[in-house]
C-alpha cells in the first residue's frame, strides 16, 4: 500500500484575506493551487517519503536527484494508493499536476461513511457528525494532528519547509495507522464510539 496526503502552495482565501501570499479563491481551483509537498509511506518497503512539485522553492527544500527518486517511487507504487478524502481533493490536484491518470485505489474517509451512514457524499452525513482525520487520531490515538492544514500554504509560502513536511509526513502516518484499525475491524467511530471496519475490495 501507499499511504499519501498534500500540502499546497497556495492559501485558499474566497475573501481575499492574505492578500500578500500567493492564493486562489475557490476549492475547485486545483490547477492554480500547486503542490508543495506529497508525502508518502510505502509499506512494501517501511518507508515515509516525501517530494515537492514547488518548482520554484524545490532547490532551497530537496536536493533535484532525490527530489526525483522521491516522484518514481511514488509513481511505483500509485496503483495502490490510500487517501483521506482524496476521491475528492488530491486525486484531481495530481491529476492536473503531472499525475493525469491518478485515482487513490481507496479513500479512508468515503470508506467510512459508506459504513456509516451508506453514502460516500457529505450532505448525506448525519448532523453534527464529524470524520476529519484529527477527530479520528483522538478517538484512537489519544492525540491528533501536529499542525492545522489550512495554515500548511502559510507557512510553506513564509519558508517553514521542514514545519510542512513534518506535518504531511504526520499526517501520512495518522491516515496508515488509521487504515489499518478500519481493515481489522478495530476503528472507533469519534461521533458514536463504535467501530468501524470493512475488508476493501
Amino acid at each position: 500500500m501507499l499511504f499519501f496526503d498534500l500540502e499546497i502552495i497556495a492559501t485558499i482565501n474566497p475573501n481575499r484575506a492574505y492578500m500578500p501570499f500567493q492564493n486562489v479563491h475557490r476549492w475547485d481551483d486545483k490547477a492554480n493551487m500547486g503542490i508543495a509537498v506529497c508525502g508518502f509511506y510505502v509499506s512494501d518497503l517501511d518507508r515515509f517519503d516525501w517530494f515537492t512539485l514547488d518548482w520554484q522553492r524545490q532547490p532551497q527544500v530537496k536536493n533535484k536527484a532525490a527530489n526525483e527518486q522521491a516522484i518514481a517511487l511514488f509513481r511505483e507504487y500509485a496503483d495502490q494508493a490510500v487517501g483521506f478524502n482524496s476521491r475528492s481533493f488530491d486525486d484531481p490536484l495530481l491529476r492536473v499536476n503531472g499525475f493525469p491518470e491518478f485515482q487513490s485505489r481507496f479513500d479512508l474517509l468515503q470508506l467510512i461513511r459508506r459504513q456509516v451512514f451508506g453514502s460516500s457524499d457529505w450532505r448525506n452525513q448525519p448532523k453534527d457528525y464529524s470524520y476529519k482525520l484529527d477527530r479520528l487520531a483522538i478517538a484512537n490515538f489519544g492525540q491528533g494532528k501536529i499542525g492545522d492544514g489550512a495554515l500548511a500554504p502559510l507557512r510553506w509560502q513564509q519558508g517553514e519547509y521542514e514545519g510542512v513536511v513534518r506535518y504531511c509526513l504526520d499526517d501520512v502516518r495518522l491516515l496508515r495507522d488509521s487504515f489499518q484499525r478500519f481493515h481489522k475491524g478495530q476503528l472507533k467511530d469519534p461521533n458514536t464510539g463504535r467501530l468501524l471496519g470493512l475488508q476493501p475490495s
